[in-house]
């Protein structure tokens, strides 16, 4: 394999690129050296910390902790991926795959919708203050968040099975009764996995909050170990079969397999909570206890989501519709049941391999500086807070802005060799390309939104993410609904 002369870089592109991420300095080796005020600084620099408390002791460095986390993330995503590619070949990527993907994202949506936001960008400023500020060091306050997150959860997650018939109906209401039918099924199955996933998010937060950032990142690589033998198993015991639908039996298999990969992650983390040295115990006297300034910040964020999930719901709602009537009109002309993959499976997993330089980057590494940059808002130093922006911004473009042009230049090519296996076939597959070079160039600016964000969270800001998310949905969603009016929604 060829290598690259970067200095104090050598090797293949894989190597290279995690020896990137796990050193700081070699990232900021590439970048020119600007000058400015506004452009921030040209290298960056680890800032002199204050005295090491014990607390601080116990995290570990910033270049270790990148390296561990990046070598996890891209784990996770490979693996995860892996994961898609199965599922691609056992269901396709027309109306049966849809109906799959809408059951088994709708918990996601709701998880992030009511919950999820708050707790990714306002917990972790308020647990890094609750233990700066508390005697016990936080332990009370962890305690009352946890209590008080489960107790949610387990309404939420009852709440949404009962009225599953409702959810997919407003999430995919042009599927014919068949496919609604299997869709509620699915969705019931899957919805557990809003419980699950709020208390993985959650405990996540307590252990990065602690500078345990290893459970966090490694746990979902055995939710996707789990997802890969479900689906490997429906393969070889024959898939789908000529009706093109699922069987009882199959959606059982596949919903509660999809759920219990998401139950075995939060068991993980739960396991290493008590390893980090808290001590949990359910505490209900919620009032008086603080909560309520993360509740009165959460509340942008919630709407934030609200407006985010909103947009989601509708992008589903068309995009299923047109893979209804594809599927429709494949039948009525008698070439089979699957149609043309142009609705939201397809959608589903273009945006996959999009978002995959994100998640493996950018959102690794903000994951490391959002307690870092909070720790340097509670102190006033602005100036700290700029270079970790700063330094975020640069560090992620190295990567996100040669992944979009590829994506643009090159993206039938990469969906073909991905997804034209299977029940996939090369038609499908190419119809994914052609979503995932439109969506190629917006990745640069869909990370550099991700980073800056952050900062605002760091102070506490929660209202102009808001507003930024109000802005950039409304365009969303007028997009898609000009799409579908105008393009016959066929296509």
């Amino acid at each position: 394999m060829e290598h690259f002369e970067i200095p104090g870089v050598t090797g293949d592109w894989d190597t290279g690129m995690l020896r990137l991420v796990a050193d700081p300095q070699k990232v900021s080796d590439l970048i020119p050296p600007r000058r400015g005020p506004v452009q921030g600084p040209a290298v960056w620099r680890p800032r002199e910390e204050p005295a090491q408390t014990a607390d601080a002791e116990r995290e570990p460095r910033a270049s270790r902790a990148s390296a561990g986390m990046a070598v996890a993330t891209l784990v996770s995503r490979i693996s995860g991926m892996f994961g898609q590619l199965l599922q691609a070949a056992a269901l396709g990527s027309s109306v049966l795959a849809t109906t799959f993907t809408v059951s088994n994202t709708v918990p996601n949506m709701i998880y992030f919708l009511l919950i999820g936001g708050a707790l990714n960008a306002v917990f972790v400023p308020q647990l890094v203050a609750a233990a700066q500020r508390d005697p016990d060091g936080g332990a009370a306050y962890i305690d009352r968040l946890l209590t008080l997150v489960f107790c949610a959860l387990l309404v939420v997650t009852a709440v949404a099975m009962a009225a599953a018939p409702w959810i997919v109906a407003a999430a995919a209401g042009e599927l014919r009764p068949n496919e609604r039918a299997l869709a509620v099924s699915l969705t019931r199955y899957c919805l557990p996995q809003i419980l699950f996933y709020g208390v993985f998010a959650t405990v996540g937060q307590v252990l990065g909050a602690r500078g345990r950032f290893g459970p966090t990142a490694w746990a979902p690589v055995v939710n996707n170990v789990v997802v890969i033998a479900v689906f490997a198993g429906f393969i070889a015991v024959g898939g789908v079969g000529a009706s093109g639908t699922l069987s009882g039996p199959q959606s059982l298999f596949l919903g509660m397999g999809t759920t219990t990969g998401v139950a075995v992650q939060a068991v993980i983390v739960l396991w290493f909570l008590r390893q980090a040295g808290v001590r949990f115990r359910p505490r209900f006297d919620w009032r008086g206890a603080g909560l309520g300034a993360a509740g009165s910040l959460a509340k942008w964020t919630l709407a934030y989501m609200l407006v985010g999930q909103a947009v989601n719901v509708l992008v589903m709602h068309l995009a299923s519709g047109v893979d209804a009537r594809a599927a429709a009109a494949a039948v009525g002309q008698g070439h089979g049941h699957a149609g043309d993959a142009v609705g939201y499976a397809a959608y589903s997993r273009a945006q996959q391999v999009w978002i995959l330089p994100q998640s493996v980057i950018t959102v690794s590494l903000l994951t490391l500086l959002l307690p870092r940059m909070s720790r340097a808002a509670a102190e006033d130093d602005r100036q700290a807070v700029r270079e970790d922006l700063s330094f975020g911004l640069r560090m992620s473009a190295a990567v996100i802005v040669p992944c979009a042009f590829a994506f643009l230049a090159l993206g039938p090519q990469i969906a073909a060799v991905l997804f034209g296996y299977g029940h996939t076939g090369p038609g499908q597959a190419h119809s994914i390309g052609l979503m995932l070079a439109a969506f190629g160039l917006g990745l640069i600016p869909f990370s550099a939104q991700y980073v800056v964000l952050r900062g605002f969270y760091a102070f506490g800001d929660t209202r102009t993410p808001f507003t930024v998310g109000l802005i950039t949905g409304a365009a969303n969603a007028a997009v898609a609904v000009t799409a579908a009016l105008t393009l016959g929604g066929t296509r």
